[in-house]
């Protein structure tokens, strides 16, 4: 698979280790980092910086475009099938699964409560979009 799967509004890449500490770099340096209450003086900072992100792209639907496009970066590489785990009461990952094709197959309980196991799965070897 690709590393970095772009779409018409936002490009994504993979993160890896190295990219906090090149983050913080920059929202610690009072060169580049001018807006809000100044540049960051912790990592725990930038880290809670990347979760509040995180937390937009859920609430902007950019989760849900970002789900379409690796799920069909998926099928085109050649993976068959595609699973997610949902907890119940996450009703947003629910509606995305949904507007994916995921179908839900199995439930099993762990030491936090029930977890749903959703799958899609290609529908030919090049189409690139889920079945259904």
């Amino acid at each position: 698979m690709r590393s970095l799967i772009e779409t018409s509004r936002m490009r994504l890449q993979c993160f890896e280790p190295a990219d906090l500490a090149e983050l913080h770099a920059i929202f610690s340096d009072p060169r580049t980092h001018t807006i809000g209450s100044g540049p960051f003086t912790t990592v725990e900072q930038t880290a809670g910086w990347i979760d509040r992100r995180m937390l937009v792209m859920h609430t902007s639907g950019l989760a849900g475009e970002a789900a379409h496009a690796v799920l069909a970066e998926c099928f085109a590489a050649g993976v068959r099938r595609v699973w997610a785990t949902v907890r119940p009461a996450n009703a947003a990952s629910l509606r995305i699964a949904a507007d994916l094709g995921m179908t839900l197959r199995h439930r099993r309980a762990d030491d936090r409560g029930e977890l749903l196991y959703l799958a899609a799965d290609a529908c030919g070897s090049a189409c690139g979009q889920p079945c259904g």
